[in-house]
């Protein structure tokens, strides 16, 4: 579905081309001669006048169009119900922005943007019809998500931030894992809040590649013992897993280095408060190691660098071994 935007600018490129478009011209009237002949070369009309003016109207065209598809993709990804992850993944252009729609019962719902990897996928949905003027989470009755083998996909969450826009409600859809491959997912669902009916979408997705790392680094000193079995890179998160044997505070995050880039942790999960317990960290995609890197695990209750890197963790390249 067009927005009011994107119908304003097609028409403007219409009336642009209906105005300026030159009417067909015969070559032999135009008064051209050749250089031998020593006569005088013009200009034919038509190249002048009509022409210069189609031309012009071309440049406007790409300069409309090139800034209305900004206009329609540097706001996907942008609400703060994406985490950093999704954002590093759209800000890199990985992120398919095909709008794909679908219509019933005077609801419409738009897939305005798609992110998807091994690991999961997150979908941006904007849905028009609804009598509320909020961003809330939509509830979606009987969701579904697969992919052309027949892969199903367990939907983990839907997300809003709360903040008003007119006209139309914007949330995240995510769901756990992807194909992996370039292909279609098929996402479908029966209704929109109390609303039924039937919306279904083919929505094409893009493979990037993806690098899991096993080892074995333990990092000791008297409060703190960490052990690193495994880092996976995903488009759209890096992820550390471990087991730590002793922490004197379970209140911490998580950086990575690589040189003079930091990634940033943004979402943990311990299994559970006793020694020893196994954790798994999601941090921005690095995309590639191909150096030494570190990891800080850093105290969250410090407002000073200095306190809060409570362990940096060396990790050497030379002990990662892909799986």
């Amino acid at each position: 579905m067009k927005s009011e935007n994107e119908k304003k600018v097609l028409s403007r490129i219409k009336c642009l081309i209906e105005k300026n478009a030159p009417e067909s011209f015969d070559l032999s009237k135009s008064k051209t001669t050749g250089i031998l002949s020593g006569d005088y070369i013009s200009t034919p009309p038509f190249w002048g006048r009509a022409n210069f003016r189609l031309a012009t109207v071309c440049i406007i065209i790409v300069f409309l169009l090139a800034t209305t598809v900004a206009a329609f993709t540097t706001d996907v990804f942008k609400s703060n119900i994406f985490d950093i992850g999704v954002k590093k993944y759209a800000s890199d252009g990985k992120a398919n922005y095909d709008v794909v729609s679908s219509e019933s019962n005077g609801i419409t719902v738009e897939i305005s943007g798609t992110v998807s990897d091994s690991n999961r996928t997150v979908f941006e949905m904007k849905v028009y019809g609804l009598n509320q003027n909020v961003n809330e989470p939509i509830s979606l009755e009987n969701i579904k998500l697969a992919d052309e083998d027949g892969n199903n996909y367990q939907f983990h969450q839907c997300g809003a931030d709360g903040e008003p826009v007119e006209n139309v409600v914007i949330n995240s859809l995510e769901f756990y894992g992807g194909p992996g491959k370039d292909t279609n997912l098929y996402l479908s669902f029966d209704g929109v809040d109390d609303i039924n009916g039937n919306w279904n979408f083919k929505i094409p997705v893009k493979y990037f590649e993806e690098k899991i790392y096993e080892t074995n680094i333990k990092y000791e000193t008297d409060n703190e013992i960490w052990i690193i079995n495994k880092i996976s890179l995903y488009s759209s998160k890096t992820i550390i897993e471990g087991t730590i044997e002793k922490t004197k505070d379970w209140n911490f995050t998580m950086e990575l280095k690589d040189g003079e880039n930091i990634y940033t942790g943004f979402h943990g999960n311990v299994q559970e408060m006793q020694f020893p317990t196994s954790f798994k960290y999601d941090l921005e995609p690095m995309g590639i190691i191909d150096k030494d890197i570190k990891l800080y695990i850093l105290n969250l209750d410090s407002n000073n660098r200095d306190d809060k890197d409570r362990a940096i963790i060396d990790i050497p390249v030379s002990l990662l071994e892909e799986a």
